[in-house]
């Protein structure tokens, strides 16, 4: 390792940035008629437990990622709902 440098393992003990992701569940989705793909991951950062929601949609020409999330270590009904409210709210063409 270089000097100055923080290993992951290090980052975790200290409750800081850099903890490996875990996956809580996979989904597909739509957004408007497009097939959309959903990660629900979790890790520390800044000390804080964190779920993130984030959903991508691959258009002809671009690339839709849509996130929210949650201080917390579970995905919430809540947060769930949040997400699901972002993602019908959203307009995309795929173009």
């Amino acid at each position: 390792a270089r000097a100055g440098r923080i290993t992951v393992e290090a980052q975790q003990r200290q409750g800081q940035t850099g903890s490996i992701p875990t996956v809580i569940e996979t989904s597909s989705d739509k957004v408007g008629t497009l097939n959309a793909e959903t990660v629900v991951y979790a890790f520390k950062v800044s000390g804080l437990d964190v779920v993130y929601a984030n959903t991508f949609v691959l258009g002809s020409k671009s690339l839709l990622q849509s996130q929210t999330y949650e201080l917390s270590t579970t995905y919430t009904d809540t947060h769930r709902q949040v997400h699901a409210d972002f993602l019908a709210a959203i307009q995309y063409s795929g173009d």
